[in-house]
């Protein structure tokens, strides 16, 4: 019996063909097999017996039979290495994938991602690892200024923040799920690597309701204008915004000068998402005063306007801070300083405080320079500077001007006299400051150089000096500090 030495297919008796595989086992080639019919029968006797000696066939064709099948064995054997090394290889690619997809992946890699970012005060990283799900906002690097300035104010917030995160991350590694009542919060956004979760800081979105009663207001956030007000009950929600420091700022130009007033919301130390601003709200007020043509300044500015009792001003910015100066007499007297509030309606330029009003002020001067001129007298001729200090600015030059005179003119050998006359306020006027100015004083004494001598006559000498002053708040008093002219007439 007879096998094909390729596929192993039993031959039929008498032919070398196979009618499997058609391979000839005689010419030891493949012979096309059609219909059934096998073209090697032609390599047949007319008998229909193989040419040749059978027996040496059969010894041959046994030989190949065992050649094949180690050939065949080995074929198998490089194919099963062929199949263990690539299923190797495929083990070792999809481990790295999944380690690597586990590791980009992985919520605390977003979290440490985040605190680096806000760490190099970098806004370009930060904005790449924020999310959120209003699609109004552009998650880019100038919508997350406002949470690193928010961080950079208050610490502590961005350490309880880090802190919530990781937190979040046990959870999340642990099974459970997101938690979105937080201000910032872990989320799944998309995928990466096609098959694993990409992970975002994720934040509830904030909103500014603002409001102001000043037609035409220019409404600002963070320096941008983004509206004006288009009446006097100006009302507009704004946002959504990335969590942070918010300056809502409101930009007028009143009768009385322009109004400028500006407001902080930080919405991550409120944790808070919607806050309420009023940006500029315009104040009218009743003016009382016991003087007309009160000079108005607002916030230190003088605003060119003048007002007198009975009038109404406005509008004035809530929360600026007013006075207002009066001339009395050459004198420029300041009044009180008033804070004002959203609830005021009057004003009261009160000028009794801060060194007296105008008439205090005129007889506090007057008794400056009577005084000084008097003591001054006194002390250059018996040396007694008590009563003198008084009247002089400590450490200012005619402090230290008249020390030296005294010392000059009183020798102790009763040879200088010097009497105090009289003294005159001819002008005086005030600094805006309301506790400085310039005053101009006759001043009238009667000498004597030569006192010791029997027939000495003393002589009356008039000058017309002018001083500096400022008031003491130690010694609640006005004193001279410099004198600028002095004429003897």
């Amino acid at each position: 019996m007879k096998f094909c030495t390729k596929c192993g297919t039993k031959l039929q008796s008498g032919s070398s063909v196979c009618p499997n595989c058609g391979y000839d086992s005689v010419s030891r080639r493949y012979i096309k097999l059609d219909d059934g019919t096998e073209s090697g029968q032609s390599l047949n006797n007319s008998d229909g017996t193989e040419a040749g000696n059978d027996a040496e066939d059969d010894s041959i064709n046994d030989t190949s039979i065992i050649d094949s099948r180690e050939i065949s064995n080995s074929i198998g054997d490089l194919r099963k290495k062929k199949i263990v090394f690539w299923s190797a290889v495929a083990i070792v690619l999809i481990c790295t994938f999944v380690f690597a997809g586990k590791f980009m992946s992985s919520p605390g890699r977003t979290v440490a991602a985040f605190e680096n970012a806000v760490n190099k005060n970098d806004p370009g990283d930060l904005s790449r690892v924020m999310y959120t799900y209003d699609g109004r906002i552009k998650m880019t690097s100038d919508a997350v200024k406002p949470l690193i300035q928010s961080f950079k104010t208050t610490p502590s917030e961005f350490t309880d923040i880090i802190n919530n995160l990781n937190n979040q991350v046990l959870n999340l590694k642990n099974g459970g799920a997101e938690n979105r009542t937080n201000s910032l919060y872990i989320t799944e956004a998309g995928r990466t690597m096609f098959f694993f979760p990409k992970y975002k800081i994720a934040f509830n979105p904030v909103f500014l309701t603002i409001t102001s009663s000043v037609k035409g207001a220019d409404i600002l956030v963070n320096d941008e204008k983004v509206a004006q007000a288009d009446s006097g009950s100006f009302s507009k929600q704004f946002g959504p915004y990335v969590p942070g420091i918010y300056k809502v700022e409101g930009r007028a130009s009143g009768a009385f000068g322009k109004m400028d007033k500006s407001t902080n919301v930080d919405f991550i130390k409120s944790k808070k998402q919607k806050a309420a601003v009023s940006a500029l709200k315009g104040i009218y007020l009743d003016v009382n005063s016991d003087y007309t043509n009160n000079e108005v300044y607002i916030d230190g500015k003088d605003t060119g306007r003048s007002v007198n009792s009975g009038d109404k001003m406005g509008p004035v910015a809530s929360g600026a801070s007013i006075y207002a100066i009066v001339n009395y007499n050459g004198e420029q007297v300041k009044s009180s300083v008033f804070n004002l509030s959203d609830n005021d309606t009057a004003v009261y330029f009160d000028y009794s405080g801060s060194g007296g009003d105008p008439e205090q002020h005129k007889n506090d001067i007057n008794n400056m320079i009577t005084g000084y001129a008097s003591s001054l007298a006194n002390a250059l001729t018996y040396g007694d500077v008590s009563a003198l200090v008084e009247y002089m600015y400590p450490g200012s030059k005619i402090y230290k001007q008249q020390m030296n005179n005294i010392n000059s003119y009183y020798k102790g050998n009763n040879n200088f006299y010097e009497q105090y006359d009289s003294a005159v306020v001819n002008s005086y006027k005030m600094n805006p400051d309301g506790k400085s100015g310039i005053v101009d004083a006759t001043e009238i004494y009667d000498i004597n150089d030569h006192y010791s001598e029997g027939d000495s006559q003393a002589s009356t000498r008039t000058f017309e000096n002018i001083y500096k002053f400022k008031y003491n708040d130690t010694a609640k008093t006005y004193q001279l500090i410099e004198r600028t002219s002095a004429v003897e007439k």
